[in-house]
């Protein structure tokens, strides 16, 4: 999967955005810059997630989420997840 945003912070320092699976954050799903008030920065990164067939016993539905790690405004943000097969 792969993510694209702009970000404006609203205080300056780091701020980021980072993946959740099911509440808990994705090691390497993540991206920070170290940005001045009211600027606007893009941030992207990509990312393998694998994922087992469900079936009517077992339930491996992922529920994903994106988060900033700070106070901004996140814009023109682009969420792509590709099925490899």
């Amino acid at each position: 999967m792969t993510l694209n945003a702009d970000i404006t912070p609203t205080a300056a320092g780091d701020i980021g955005l980072k993946l959740l699976r099911n509440g808990v954050a994705v090691p390497g799903a993540e991206a920070t810059v170290t940005g001045a008030t009211g600027d606007t920065y893009n941030i992207s990164f990509a990312t393998l997630l694998r994922v087992l067939p469900s079936c009517c016993v077992i339930d491996n539905n992922v529920a994903l989420q994106v988060q900033a790690t700070a106070a901004g405004t996140i814009s023109n943000i682009s969420l792509s997840v590709v099925k490899m097969a």
